[in-house]
């Protein structure tokens, strides 16, 4: 079967954008954190020069932190609704009832390579693309009665 290539590539440039701004915020905010005014220094003397090993060793942490909770939060919970989702097409058989992402409902008809044609009114055949099958409406309806 085919299916839909992940959203990844295409979120990958904005998320960057996101972790380098929060990394330039966190360099910014850590030189007034780190400024102690208890140690202030006189006007006559000169202040010391900021060692730039210090400045990227905490630039580089911060980035590299913010990516292993950007990968925990968001990366890996996608890969996973992915997996889930292939394995639940690749499992679907003719016959079973099912929800599409727009709320229909139907049982499916045939299985093709690139397309699931289900049958939602008696004589009523609609092709939907496999990444829009989200849920058999067996387990919505099992999932609606154990909240209620």
């Amino acid at each position: 079967m085919k299916f839909t290539k992940s959203a990844l590539p295409r979120m990958a440039a904005s998320h960057f954008v996101g972790l380098l701004s929060l990394a330039i915020l966190n360099v910014c905010l850590a030189d007034l954190v780190l400024a102690n005014p208890a140690q202030s220094v006189p006007a006559t003397t000169q202040q010391p020069v900021p060692n730039s090993t210090e400045f990227w060793l905490n630039t580089i942490s911060f980035i590299m932190f913010g990516f292993f909770v950007y990968y925990f939060m968001v990366i890996k919970p996608m890969f996973d609704k992915e997996q889930k989702q292939k394995k639940f097409i690749e499992n679907l058989k003719k016959n079973e009832i099912v929800q599409t992402t727009g709320g229909i409902i139907g049982k499916v008809m045939s299985i093709d390579a690139d397309a699931i044609t289900i049958e939602s009114v008696p004589g009523t055949k609609l092709k939907i693309a496999p990444a829009h099958i989200i849920i058999a409406a067996s387990e919505s309806t099992n999932s609606a009665a154990k909240k209620a």
